[in-house]
C-alpha cells in the first residue's frame, strides 16, 4: 500500500511527467545537434529520472511507472553515452570550417596585425637605403656586422647569409607565440614584438639588397618565409583579438569576455602548428636545392595558399561566421 504523504504512481506520474518528456525530447535529438545548454539539460535531467526511478522502485514495485521510467532512463543513458565522441566531431568541424570561419570573424585584427609587421619591415628598408650606418644599430650583432663588410652575401660570406636566414625563420616560431602572448597587455606586446620583428626582416632584405645579393636572401628564405610570416600574422591576430575584449567587453563583465575569447585566441594560435612544420620542411628539404628567386617566391606562395585558400574558401562559407558558437569553443 502507498502511503498517504506519498500518492499514487499516477500522482507521481502526473508530478514528473513534464520533466520526463523534456528528457525524451533532448535524448531524441542527435547529439552534435544539442547546444552547449541543453546538452547540460540533458545530463541534469537524466540524473533527476535516475533518482525518481530509484523511489519508483522503492514506493511501486511491479508497477508501469516503474517500466516507463526505466525506458526514458535508458534513452537518456544511450543519449549521454553517445554523445561522448562529439568531442571528436568538433574537432573534425574545426578542421573543416570553424577554424577558417574563426580566423575571419574579427578581420580588422589581421588587417592590423599584419600593417604592424609589415609597415616597420617597409620603414626599416628604407631606413637602410638612406643612412645604413645608423639603421644598422638597432639590427642585431650578426646583421651590423655583415653591414659594415661592404661586400658580399649580406656583407658576409655566403655560409653567414645563410645564418642570417635561419635566423629569421627560427625567430618567427618565438615571434608567433610572443606576439599572442602580448595580446594581454592590451595589444602593446603585440605591437612591439611584430614590429621588431619586421624591424628585423626589412633590415636584413635591405642589406641583402644593398650587398648586390639581394635574389639570393630571396631564394633562400622565400620558399618558407612567406607561410611562416603568415602564421605570425595570425598568431598577432590572435593575441589583438585578448586585448579587443579588453578594451571593449561589450555587455559582459570584462573577465568573462576575456576568457571567451582567449578560449578562440588560443585556437588561433594553436591552429599555425602544422603550418610552421611545413614551414620547417620547405627549409629543410626546398631551400638547399638552390631554387633562383623567381622559382623560390612561387614555391613560397603554393605553401602559402595551403593556409589562405581555406581561409578564403573554408572561413567565408555560407556567408561567413555563424552567429552561434563555434564547437568546442564555447562548451
Amino acid at each position: 500500500m502507498d502511503g498517504p504523504s506519498f500518492g499514487g504512481p499516477d500522482r507521481f506520474a502526473r508530478e514528473h511527467g513534464a520533466e520526463w518528456a523534456t528528457l525524451l525530447a533532448l535524448a531524441g535529438r542527435p547529439s552534435g545537434l544539442l547546444t552547449p545548454p541543453e546538452a547540460l539539460d540533458l545530463a541534469t535531467r537524466y540524473r533527476s529520472a535516475v533518482a525518481d526511478l530509484a523511489l519508483a522502485r522503492r514506493r511501486y514495485p511491479g508497477d508501469a511507472v516503474v517500466d516507463e521510467l526505466e525506458r526514458i532512463v535508458g534513452l537518456g543513458r544511450s543519449a549521454l553515452s553517445s554523445g561522448r565522441p562529439t568531442a571528436w566531431r568538433s574537432l573534425i568541424r574545426l578542421a573543416r570550417s570553424d577554424y577558417w570561419r574563426l580566423i575571419l570573424e574579427r578581420p580588422g585584427t589581421l588587417l592590423a596585425s599584419a600593417a604592424m609587421l609589415l609597415m616597420p619591415a617597409l620603414l626599416m628598408g628604407l631606413w637602410v637605403a638612406h643612412d645604413p650606418a645608423s639603421a644598422a644599430r638597432v639590427l642585431p650583432d650578426s646583421v651590423r656586422a655583415g653591414s659594415n663588410a661592404g661586400r658580399g652575401s649580406l656583407g658576409l660570406p655566403i655560409n653567414v647569409q645563410a645564418g642570417a636566414a635561419t635566423l629569421v625563420t627560427a625567430n618567427n616560431i618565438g615571434v608567433a607565440a610572443r606576439a599572442f602572448a602580448g595580446g594581454i597587455v592590451v595589444g602593446l606586446g603585440t605591437a612591439y614584438v611584430l614590429a621588431t620583428n619586421g624591424m628585423l626582416i626589412g633590415g636584413v632584405a635591405a642589406y641583402a639588397d644593398r650587398a648586390g645579393t639581394g635574389q639570393r636572401f630571396i631564394a633562400l628564405v622565400a620558399p618558407h618565409g612567406i607561410l611562416e610570416l603568415s602564421c605570425v600574422v595570425i598568431a598577432g591576430a590572435a593575441g589583438l583579438r585578448m586585448a579587443w575584449v579588453l578594451v571593449d567587453p561589450g555587455p559582459c563583465s570584462r573577465r568573462s569576455a576575456l576568457g571567451a575569447e582567449s578560449r578562440r585566441a588560443v585556437v588561433q594560435l594553436v591552429g599555425t602548428i602544422p603550418y610552421f612544420v611545413v614551414a620547417g620542411c620547405a627549409e629543410g628539404f626546398i631551400t638547399p636545392r638552390g631554387f633562383a628567386a623567381v622559382p623560390a617566391v612561387a614555391i613560397g606562395l603554393a605553401l602559402a595558399s595551403l593556409l589562405w585558400v581555406p581561409i578564403i574558401v573554408l572561413g567565408t562559407r555560407r556567408g561567413g561566421v555563424p552567429p552561434g558558437p563555434i564547437a568546442l569553443l564555447d562548451d
